[in-house]
């Protein structure tokens, strides 16, 4: 970053649905930001790369099935800054 300065983590939140269809809800996030600056890994279909992050996005878990544990993370790319895990049991 010019100036020195170090790069900041965005601010975002989630909401965790764990009945239902299985995933998570952005519910804040800094504007102006694409899918492309986070890496999402885990048991889900991340959103399209070059998608604005907006609030309202889902990130749907893809391992359905009984007794199975489920985990996302997701990491912000250009500061390495963890914005969370998260794991489902069904």
């Amino acid at each position: 970053m010019l100036g020195g300065g170090a790069a900041k983590a965005p601010d975002m939140a989630f909401s965790q649905a764990k009945t239902g269809t299985l995933g998570l809800t952005l519910v804040r996030v800094d504007a102006g930001m694409l899918w492309s600056e986070f890496e999402v890994t885990g048991n889900s279909t991340g959103p399209a790369s070059t998608k604005s992050v907006d609030e309202g996005d889902f990130i749907a878990i893809t391992a359905p099935g009984a007794g199975l544990k489920k985990t996302v993370t997701i990491r912000h790319r250009a500061t390495n800054n963890l914005m969370g895990t998260w794991s489902w049991e069904e």
